[in-house]
C-alpha cells in the first residue's frame, strides 16, 4: 500500500484520467480534461513538503505583518517588536500582547485556496493560455500578501480584545479576504482580456 497521501491523490487523478479516456475517448476527454486537472487542488501535500513550505510562509507572514503593523503603530498608538515568529505588541495603555504566527497562520491553506480560485477564474473568464498562466502566476504573491494583511488585522483586533485573535478569527478573516481577492482576479482577467484585441471577422 502507498502511505503518501500526495502520491495517492495524483494516482487517483491519473486513474480517473485513464478511465475517462477509455470510456469516452479523445472527443469526450476534450471536455473533461480541465475539470480533471482541477482536482489537483484537492490533493494533500506530503508532510515533508508541507513543513518546508509552511516554515518559509511563516517567516514571510511574520516579517510582512510586522512591517505593516509597524507602519500603522503611530496611528493606533502602539509599538511592535518581532522575535522569531512572535509579534510583541505594546499598547500605549495596557500590557504586552504577544501574537504568535503559528502553522495555522502561515497561509498555506490560503495559498492553495487562491491557486484554486485563480484556476477557476482563468478557466471561466479567459480564452488564451498566456492569460491563464499569468493569473496562476499571480495567485501565489496575492495569497501571501493577503495572508500578511490577515495577520496584521488579527494584530489590530487584538488591541480591542486579545481573545479575538485566536480561535475561529483566523478562518473568518481569511474567508472574508477571499471576497475581494475574487473581484481582484476577475478584474485582472478583464484587463488581460483587453490587452490584445481580437481581429474582427471578415477583415484582413
Amino acid at each position: 500500500t502507498i502511505s503518501n497521501h500526495m502520491v495517492q491523490g495524483f494516482a487517483m487523478i491519473l486513474t480517473l484520467f485513464g478511465l475517462v479516456l477509455l470510456m469516452l475517448g479523445p472527443r469526450g476527454m476534450r471536455y473533461c480534461f480541465m475539470p480533471i486537472c482541477y482536482l489537483v487542488f484537492c490533493v494533500t501535500l506530503a508532510q515533508m513538503v508541507m513543513e518546508r513550505v509552511t516554515f518559509q510562509l511563516k517567516l514571510i507572514a511574520s516579517k510582512g505583518s510586522w512591517i505593516l503593523l509597524d507602519v500603522l503603530g503611530p496611528v493606533f498608538g502602539y509599538t511592535i517588536d518581532l522575535t522569531g515568529n512572535t509579534l510583541h505588541i505594546y499598547p500605549s495603555t495596557g500590557p504586552e500582547i504577544p501574537l504568535n504566527v503559528a502553522d495555522a497562520c502561515s497561509g498555506m491553506r490560503m495559498v492553495v485556496a487562491f491557486f484554486a480560485l485563480a484556476g477557476a477564474v482563468a478557466l471561466l473568464t479567459t480564452n488564451r493560455w498566456w492569460q491563464r498562466i499569468a493569473l496562476m502566476l499571480l495567485a501565489g504573491p496575492v495569497a501571501v500578501a493577503m495572508n500578511i494583511i490577515r495577520v496584521a488585522v488579527l494584530g489590530l483586533v487584538s488591541l480591542v480584545d486579545p481573545e479575538l485573535a485566536s480561535g475561529d478569527a483566523h478562518m473568518v478573516i481569511g474567508t472574508l479576504l477571499l471576497i475581494p481577492s475574487l473581484f481582484f482576479f476577475l478584474g485582472l482577467g478583464w484587463v488581460l482580456d483587453r490587452l490584445i484585441s481580437e481581429p474582427e471577422g471578415g477583415k484582413a
